[in-house]
């Protein structure tokens, strides 16, 4: 049976609920949006020459104009991906918890708060989930990212049951009867935006009164979640919608292979923000026609956290730099095939000769010798003419347009511009080419400064009993405290410090702290900083090391690096 937690379960009624989502559903889709999402993974996996049939809703390679035309594919879109993915994730995100007053305790309760941020980040994987969504950021414009507590994470506890008289419920022979439990933790998910829809009105997500998510689930998972006996859906294949759209490109399934499962559901998860009709909101989830949970929104917000790559006036889903670059990827696709065509033409020239002036038919054999009729004119390989200079220029300019519309020139792929030899005015240009990214990482450092307020809250709100948390300090050590909500203090005001995402040269911030200690401004180098927080840690464990030999130690390191 459902699970129903409503102010009068008997109004709930099964058929409308499920109607009422699919409804939703319907109302939040974006079909041009997800044709355009499709197209530019397409794009990126070298699937390049390709439009979309609109009547299958899918995919497929654009028919050959004769049968012998051959297609080059140089994926220049890659790479260009590959970049930007490691910029924007390659600098950790720095929170800081602002305290309620200047009272100590606030100030004590708000470096708590900082080292709590940083255990969910570690307990959730979420260096390993920011990476994934930043993939979606980039791809598809957008990413989304889902932040929720789950009741099967965390230490299992022995808990008495009660009964019916809210006494220790007690066996036959006179022992108090326990069950095992969870604690339950806050959890993280990465979702994919062909699964998920929210109200069309919204021109900010943060102005959506509802979302809904699809996840595909198991019959078995279903059960043992909601408790709940649910139908496999036929013909289920895939995790999401690209998967199929892309799986007949070329007639082929290798890289994206629909994922088969025969007792297979689609869970369809309604949120609702509070409002006058529901002052608490709703969480709604169903499953092929049947309603598994009907409960008051357990927060007072939706609990997802959308990142936007360039931000489109008016609308909340971003756009992808991929969109810009398809074009010149075509472009250049046919400039470097018409360059094969040539090459393969003028590689094999016409062999003149007159007619009946053979005393054999060539075959074309390595080392083959041919004979000609005295009187006629010798036999001759037709001279090719040599490529027009223009389809080289047209590459240099295609090149230079990927440069500029991705913002990610020579310098940013670890290349020294032409006569540019300088080591400063390599780290300036540099510098010069990450800043652009400046608008990306205002958005990623929002989001996370959001996620990271949520995450105290649903602290305050579920860490009730002592728990025992992990914090790593500054030189890599790990220390173990035990840790409840309340230590907060009611502190929930996060604050990313800005720029922290912003891409750093780790050999400049070497320099820069070598060239403090140089000056000694600097006693004792920050090893942290320098990289090498594990080697010390490890000097420091040898018994009467002189402080001295650790610091040269370092430095010999830091020399080692640099040059």
């Amino acid at each position: 049976m459902a699970k129903i937690i409503a102010k009068d379960p008997a109004s709930v009624n099964e058929e409308e609920s499920v109607t009422f989502i699919e409804d939703r559903i319907k109302e939040g889709k974006n079909p041009p949006l997800e044709q355009q999402w499709a197209v530019n993974i397409a794009f990126l996996t070298g699937k390049q020459w390709i439009v979309y049939d609109k009547s299958s809703q899918k995919i497929v390679e654009r028919p050959k104009d004769d049968w012998w035309e051959e297609r080059v594919t140089i994926n220049r879109i890659r790479p260009v991906v590959r970049t930007e993915l490691a910029k924007i994730t390659k600098s950790k995100i720095q929170f800081n918890v602002i305290p309620a007053s200047n009272e100590e305790e606030d100030i004590d309760a708000s470096k708590v708060g900082t080292q709590a941020i940083d255990f969910v980040w570690r307990n959730t994987n979420m260096d390993e989930k920011r990476f994934k969504s930043a993939l979606w950021q980039i791809t598809t414009g957008t990413s989304i990212q889902k932040t929720f507590w789950n009741d099967s994470l965390g230490e299992e506890v022995q808990l008495n049951t009660l009964d019916e008289h809210g006494n220790f419920a007690l066996d036959e022979k006179g022992n108090e009867i326990t069950q095992t439990k969870r604690l339950g933790d806050i959890d993280n998910s990465v979702v994919s935006p062909f699964d998920f829809v929210f109200d069309p009105s919204a021109t900010e997500f943060d102005n959506a009164k509802w979302c809904c998510e699809r996840i595909l689930k198991t019959v078995d998972e279903v059960k043992d979640t909601y408790d709940v006996e649910v139908s496999p859906e036929g013909g289920l294949s895939s995790t999401n919608i690209f998967n199929g759209i892309l799986a007949n490109v070329n007639g082929q399934q290798s890289d994206f292979k629909p994922i088969s499962m025969e007792n297979g559901v689609v869970v369809k998860e309604y949120w609702e923000k509070p409002s006058k009709k529901y002052p608490k909101g709703r969480h709604i989830t169903i499953a092929n026609g049947k309603l598994l949970q009907f409960e008051d929104n357990p927060y007072d917000i939706l609990p997802y956290f959308l990142t936007p790559h360039n931000l489109v006036p008016g609308r909340v889903y971003g756009s992808s730099n991929i969109e810009d670059l398809i074009p010149v990827q075509r472009e250049y696709n046919k400039t470097r095939t018409q360059r094969r065509l040539n090459q393969t033409r003028t590689g094999n020239p016409r062999f003149l000769y007159q007619i009946n002036s053979l005393i054999d038919e060539p075959t074309n054999e390595p080392g083959e010798k041919l004979g000609y009729k005295k009187g006629y004119n010798q036999p001759n390989w037709e001279t090719p003419p040599s490529e027009p200079g223009h389809i080289q220029a047209e590459l240099d300019l295609q090149l230079r347009d990927f440069e500029d519309i991705s913002g990610i020139h020579e310098v940013s792929s670890g290349t020294a511009p032409t006569g540019v030899k300088s080591g400063i005015a390599i780290a300036f240009l540099g510098e010069q080419d990450e800043t652009k990214f400046g608008p990306i990482i205002h958005n990623i450092e929002t989001t996370y400064e959001n996620w990271a307020k949520f995450v105290l809250v649903l602290m305050q709100k579920y860490y009730i009993e002592p728990r025992m948390i992990k914090i790593v300090g500054k030189n890599g050590q790990v220390n173990v405290k035990e840790f409840q909500g309340s230590d907060l203090k009611g502190n929930k005001d996060v604050k990313v410090v800005s720029g922290s995402a912003m891409p750093k040269s780790t050999v400049a911030r070497q320099n820069f702290v070598l060239d403090l200690w140089d000056r000694k401004i600097l006693s004792d180098p920050p090893y942290n900083i320098l990289g090498f927080t594990l080697i010390f840690s490890c000097f420091h464990r040898i018994p009467n090391l002189p402080k001295k030999l650790i610091t040269d130690k370092i430095r010999i390191e830091c020399i080692i690096q640099r040059n």
